[in-house]
């Protein structure tokens, strides 16, 4: 069994296998599952495409400010 994913960047034009812009998200995700047949014969693999909403994240779910002392528990 195996599973991968794949990230539409707009820049490269192309599918990615890493999304590294924490604020924003891809236009699509490329889903690909792979089921062994036994000894005999190829795996076979599912792919499918799916794409997200292009509206922006808002700035009330992008994080925010640290809380004094950064966040470290007392």
């Amino acid at each position: 069994v195996g599973f991968q994913l794949e990230f539409w960047d707009r820049q490269k034009n192309e599918f990615v296998p890493e999304w590294l812009r924490s604020n924003q998200i891809p236009s699509a995700v490329r889903f690909s599952l792979g089921f062994a047949t036994g000894s005999r014969g190829p795996a076979e693999i599912v792919t499918r495409t799916v794409r997200l909403p292009d509206s922006g994240v808002g700035a009330d779910l992008q994080g925010g400010t640290a809380p004094p002392g950064g966040g470290a528990p007392q």
